[in-house]
């Protein structure tokens, strides 16, 4: 094989993949989708995925995925409404994988992190403290009496966002200034390759260390 064979060779195959993924783009929503992921998880760039709210239909898809299959599972959240939705309450219920769950501390005081993040959240004229905190005290009731193979720990550190941390990949929720509610706000998927999924490990890893744990 010569030098001019070879490299039509090559650019013939380039040439074939650039239609291929055009025509993906066009017409094929979920092809497109799993090129995206492709490329974007082999050259470690940045998010896998980025959806516009919890409501995103294909948040949803990829997030059941991902909990069906987990081994672990562990969770850095604010109040943790979704902890009692599926397809997290099915995965707790079957108790067949290791979970662990942080969630704020409302009993310290100087700082108190929970409350600055729900004042800039809310305002502090427009909410009442006291209902946050019940929501997210009644909140590690329900999941310790109910899923007694969860580990929960309270931390005490500002409220950065929402991060759920799998075996394969990491969704992350960040806490904005234009305070956009978690629940509008957009969210990133990373792959475990990346150094944002290694990240969130190591903050989760950091933070669950020096929280207090509950008996």
């Amino acid at each position: 094989m010569n030098i001019l064979t070879f490299l039509s060779g090559i650019l013939g195959s380039l040439v074939a993949a650039i239609i291929c993924a055009i025509i993906a783009f066009l017409f094929k929503r979920k092809i497109r989708n799993r090129i995206s992921k492709w490329l974007l998880a082999i050259t470690n760039v940045g998010a896998i995925s980025v959806y516009k709210s919890p409501d995103d239909t294909n948040y949803k898809e990829d997030l059941k995925s991902e909990i069906e299959k987990a081994k672990e599972i562990r969770v850095f959240t604010s109040r943790g409404r979704f902890l009692e939705e599926n397809p997290f309450l099915k995965c707790f219920s079957n108790n067949r994988c290791v979970v662990q769950i942080l969630l704020p501390n409302t009993e310290i005081k100087n700082p108190n992190w929970t409350k600055s993040h729900y004042e800039m959240l809310y305002g502090e004229e427009k909410y009442d403290y006291k209902i946050i905190r019940d929501l997210i005290e009644s909140k590690i009731d329900v999941l310790r009496k109910t899923h007694d193979k969860i580990e929960i720990r309270k931390y005490h550190s500002v409220l950065m966002g929402r991060i759920i941390i799998t075996d394969n990949v990491v969704f992350f929720t960040p806490y904005c200034l234009d305070n956009t509610h978690p629940n509008e706000a957009s969210i990133y998927m990373y792959s475990y390759k990346s150094d944002m999924y290694r990240w969130c490990q190591w903050m989760f890893k950091q933070i669950w260390q020096n929280s207090d744990e509950i008996i």
